[in-house]
């Protein structure tokens, strides 16, 4: 579905539905001429649009005037909302499921509207530090449709949406585990926690990162040697 001629002339509205950590990080990232921001708690949404400029509370019941709307919302919630929500949506709207472990066919199962996938790859404490991540869609359509709303999070691709979840998984998955070894390792020496909390969010980032970007130092690199040489 293409924008109509009145998102031409008028510019795109969204909204956006569910003000915790991704919603707010939604709106405060987005690109967009108009943003209706939606929670259930209404003092949040006020305070939190006073400090985006082109934002604004709104209830449920200006849905309507959204061309994109975002259910921010946690996965177990989101098609319930939706099924509440959907009397009050436009018929040509394009509904965004951002929920890591909701599969959008079980969305699209549940109503008549257009759903896409909009997946984010990374953290979303780092992105509200200035990071990006990679937003997936699964249509191309859709990424066309989306891509000067979502670019300030990262690059928008399109793809399988499992490949989100299972890489943010795998990522979870092992990141805690070093977080634990690293708090485990460091305690057996018996140093303060202090050391622990700067190694886990200062040195174990810090390499991670390079390792990623090719910059590792000359000492990481001789330990990435012989971690290799123990793997083999």
């Amino acid at each position: 579905m293409l924008p109509s001629d009145h998102h031409h002339e008028h510019g795109t509205t969204a909204a956006i539905v569910g003000l915790g950590q991704l919603g707010e990080l939604l709106a405060r990232r987005v690109r967009v001429p108009r943003l209706l921001l939606i929670s259930g708690r209404p003092e949040h949404a006020r305070t939190l649009a006073a400090e985006i400029p082109r934002a604004e509370a709104a209830t449920a019941g200006q849905l309507r005037e959204a061309h994109i709307v975002c259910l921010a919302l946690p996965a177990h919630a989101l098609i319930a909302a939706y099924r509440e929500l959907a009397p009050q949506l436009r018929p040509d709207v394009l509904l965004l499921n951002p929920a890591t472990m909701l599969d959008t066919d079980e969305a699209r199962a549940a109503g008549s509207h257009e759903w896409t996938a909009c997946k984010l790859l990374g953290s979303v404490k780092a992105l509200a530090d200035g990071g990006t991540g990679l937003v997936v869609t699964d249509s191309e359509q859709a990424r066309l449709r989306l891509e000067p709303l979502l670019t300030p999070l990262g690059p928008v691709t399109t793809g399988e949406e499992h490949w989100v979840r299972d890489c943010n998984t795998i990522a979870t998955c092992a990141a805690l585990e070093a977080a634990l070894r690293i708090a485990d390792g460091i305690r057996a020496l018996g140093l303060p926690d202090s050391f622990a909390y700067t190694a886990q969010t200062m040195v174990a980032r810090g390499v991670i990162q390079s390792y990623a970007d090719g910059t590792l130092g000359h000492f990481a690199r001789d330990i990435l040697a012989q971690v290799l040489r123990e793997r083999r």
